[in-house]
This record gives structure tokens, sequence and C-alpha cells, in this order.
């Protein structure tokens, strides 16, 4: 029952996601080399709100059947609000420094995104949606259920990967950087004892990097229109 029950969550984590990201860099390719068009920023948050149900229910399946209890609030204190924004802040310093970097023809997706509307209701759910199923299978369940195999730093190290390699779609500057914000977030949710405070940086990140694109992107169009 346990093995059924973490098993496609597992594969979801170390094999599907990592393999559809490969695929996405494949077709961004063809569509730059064909100078094909993008799907829509709407169809891409539908694409993306459906992935993160199956994430969660995996996810949630997978405890649910080893008796995993991921808390959820946890302990709020100063130095848990201090090092919720020392992550934001750091998060945001390297997002800062990546929106510097020229756009290529294999930015394609970096590109289409900035058009993305931070008041667009399709995309605030698709945000709040991947902040709360990526925080709970990622800093939560997988973490939890690797360290009884691997231990806690090897649980942890490994998640950060994984995590990044579901955001390679973006370019290997992003999976790298999501490795290092997720080690930023287990920290976060390690002080606090829950992953609320995570989820809320990131939802927070998300939101901002958005707004800060669309503004991006609008200046680029009336410098160039």
């Amino acid at each position: 029952m346990r093995f059924l029950a973490v098993l496609p969550f597992l594969l979801l984590a170390m094999l599907v996601l990592p393999l559809l990201t490969w695929q996405s860099l494949r077709r961004l390719k063809l569509h730059a080399d064909h100078d094909e068009a993008m799907p829509s920023t709407r169809t891409l948050a539908l694409q993306s709100m459906g992935l993160q149900v199956v994430m969660f229910s995996t996810a949630w399946l997978a405890a649910w059947g080893n008796g995993i209890n991921i808390t959820w609030s946890g302990g709020w204190t100063a130095m848990v609000a201090l090092l919720a924004l020392g992550v934001l802040a750091t998060g945001l310093v390297f997002a800062s420094l990546e929106a510097r970097r020229p756009l290529t023809s294999s930015d394609r997706l970096r590109q289409h995104l900035r058009q993305v509307g931070a008041k667009d209701p399709y995309w605030v759910v698709a945000v709040a949606m991947a902040a709360i199923a990526e925080e709970y299978c990622y800093r939560g369940v997988l973490t939890t259920l690797l360290s009884s195999a691997i231990g806690t730093l090897g649980a942890v190290l490994a998640s950060a990967v994984l995590f990044g390699a579901a955001h390679l779609g973006q370019g290997w500057h992003s999976g790298l950087f999501s490795a290092m914000f997720g080690l930023c977030l287990q920290a976060l949710c390690y002080a606090q004892g829950g992953i609320l405070a995570a989820i809320i940086v990131h939802f927070a990140y998300d939101m901002i990097v958005i707004a800060a694109g669309r503004r991006r992107w609008e200046c680029d169009h009336i410098a160039h229109s």
C-alpha cells in the first residue's frame, strides 16, 4: 500500500517533470528555428494549473499512504519573518540580475512570459496554485519521504535539484536559480516548522517578477514602436 501510494508522486517528481521540461526546451527551440507562434499566455496558465493539480494530488496520496503529516502554519516569530524577507530579497536580487541578461532566440518562453500582466486573474490563480503545490510537494512531502532513505541533508539537496530540473523550461539559468531558491525556501520551512511562510514568499516572489517583467516588456514595446 505504501509503495503504490508513493510511486506516482516519485515518478512524477523524479522522471516525468524533468522529461516534460526537456521536451519543452526542444519545442521552444523548434518554435524559434521555424519562427512559429507561441501558445497564448492564458493557455500556458491553464496548463500550469492542471499540472499543479496533478502534482498536489499525487503528493497528497503519497503523504496519506505513508502517514506523513505536513505542518502548514508552524510557528511565527520575528526570526522567521526576517528570514522570510531575506529569502524574498535574495530571490529578487538574482531575478533582477537575470532580467538584465540579453534575450536570445532560445529565450522565447522567457520573452513570451514578460507579456503576462500581474493583474491577469488566470495567472494570479496559477501562481497561487504553483506556490501551494510546489512547497507542499518539494519542501514538504518529497523532502520527508527522501530523508528516511538518504538522510536530511541528502533529501534537501535532492529536492532542490529536482525543483531546479522542473524549471529548466525557462533555460539553465532558471533551473540553477530555482535549485538555489529551493534551498533557501527549505531553510525557511525548517525555521518555521511549517510550509506556510515558504508559500507566501514563493507567491510574492513570482508576482513581483511577473509585474517587473510586464513593465520591462511594455518599456521595450514602446521603445521599438
